[in-house]
């Protein structure tokens, strides 16, 4: 998604046009899956788009999501898994070794089982 935190932009653009290519996301790509399994989905400082779309993804049918933790960093994983099936089963595991700018973060991978009927 590359939904990175607002102090993170190139130059010339505007914010890296997160907010735009949020919504072309939210309405030209979304309705297509049943299961969605994004990164770069930012939580800090990022005028609350992970949660705009969990909020539209909702509206769309995706009733069951899980997201990466903070587990004692500044930031999570950025991970997110939106759902049309119920999530039944999900585990979150988290990197012991970092270097540079990742070590802010709980940087890792995130699994969850969904119930497809």
């Amino acid at each position: 998604m590359f939904l990175r935190l607002n102090l993170a932009a190139e130059p010339g653009t505007k914010n890296d046009w997160k907010d735009e290519r949020l919504q072309i996301f939210i309405d030209t790509v979304i309705d297509d899956y049943d299961i969605l399994l994004l990164q770069e989905v930012w939580t800090p400082l990022s005028s609350g788009r992970k949660e705009k779309l969990i909020a539209e993804a909702r509206k769309r049918g995706y009733k069951y999501y899980v997201r990466s933790r903070c587990k004692g960093k500044p930031m999570d994983a950025m991970l997110l898994i939106l759902s049309k099936h119920p999530l039944v089963a999900n585990a979150e595991h988290t990197f012991s070794v970092a270097t540079g700018e990742d070590q802010l973060a709980s940087k890792g991978v995130l699994f969850a089982r969904a119930y497809i009927r």
